[in-house]
């Protein structure tokens, strides 16, 4: 099974299991927690999921599908950037682990960038909490080079961070400038969240070139592309999807390895590469809180 291994030796399946969008409509979470269940019968243990999605919805559907069964899920979840201070760091991920059920989550990610909620804000607390036994691994997510430079200088020695939640997929290579090579000299992972891109594989340009290798290989379009984004052995791709079936075929993406010639054949079809990652949204702190107070009262009842 292709693995990725974390900075302290541990081993991660390359393909994970994302719940953006989970919890948001009852009638659909008893499949929303069978394919999560279904995931980690196929060996997909990371499941990734955060405050924000459905206003904590999404945590509560992660928690009834690892009920009983907490050891095989590797849950990583993320504190949406509405708070400034270091007691409200703390409030969200404990407020997280109740929704999620359980005592400890495997890893916290700073959700985004904010000028309102720096490092030397939010390191300290979430590592106080890992020396509480709460959380076993911190990251950050939607941090370019620029924004992670200051986090790796707040990091006191012996401290690392694990992971940094991008954008990736064969239409948004924007990472592959500077951000993910800069990561990995940290020893961090990267994490591809929207690897099929936002509209799904079948929306993606350059498709032929990927649909080839699918076919010559007797194997689905979705596996090549997880295969293709985890080539290097420094990325967890994190598809959404919550049925099962899709669940199972994305799984399949870890059991072969594309030859050199396809990975350059895909590389060479795909956009060229012509500026680094940069975060989308404004770093402004009531922005972040006004996205969370609009998630959350939408989704309360």
């Amino acid at each position: 099974m292709r693995s990725v291994r974390l900075f302290d030796g541990r081993e991660l399946p390359a393909v994970g299991l994302g719940t953006w969008g989970y919890g948001e409509d009852p009638a659909r979470r008893a499949q929303e927690v069978r394919a999560l269940q279904a995931g980690l019968d196929a060996g997909l243990s990371v499941i990734d999921t955060a405050e924000l999605y459905a206003g904590g919805g999404a945590e509560r559907v992660v928690a009834e599908a690892i009920a009983g069964r907490r050891d095989d899920a590797f849950v990583v979840t993320k504190v949406w950037p509405r708070v400034t201070d270091a007691a409200g760091v703390r409030r969200a991920v404990l407020g997280s682990l109740v929704r999620l059920g359980t005592d400890y989550v495997d890893a916290v990610l700073i959700h985004w960038p904010s000028r309102g909620l720096p490092p030397e804000v939010w390191v300290d607390p979430l590592l106080r909490l890992k020396r509480e036994g709460r959380i076993r691994y911190v990251g950050v997510s939607n941090y370019s080079e620029r924004w992670l430079r200051p986090v790796l200088h707040v990091l006191p020695p012996g401290e690392h961070l694990a992971f940094n939640q991008l954008p990736y997929n064969p239409d948004d290579r924007r990472i592959e400038v500077v951000t993910h090579e800069f990561g990995c000299t940290q020893a961090i992972v990267t994490m591809a969240y929207s690897p099929f891109g936002h509209r799904g594989p079948s929306a993606l340009r350059n498709r032929p070139c990927i649909e080839q290798v699918a076919q010559a290989r007797g194997v689905s379009v979705a596996q090549v592309m997880l295969n293709w984004l985890t080539r290097d052995h420094r990325v967890i791709a994190i598809p959404k999807a919550s049925r099962i079936e899709h669940i199972q075929d994305n799984a399949g993406a870890l059991n072969f390895s594309l030859t050199p010639e396809e990975e350059e054949a895909i590389a060479a079809a795909l956009p060229v590469v012509r500026r680094p990652f940069h975060p989308a949204l404004p770093p402004y702190p009531a922005l972040f809180r006004l996205a969370y107070r609009f998630e959350t009262r939408r989704h309360s009842s």
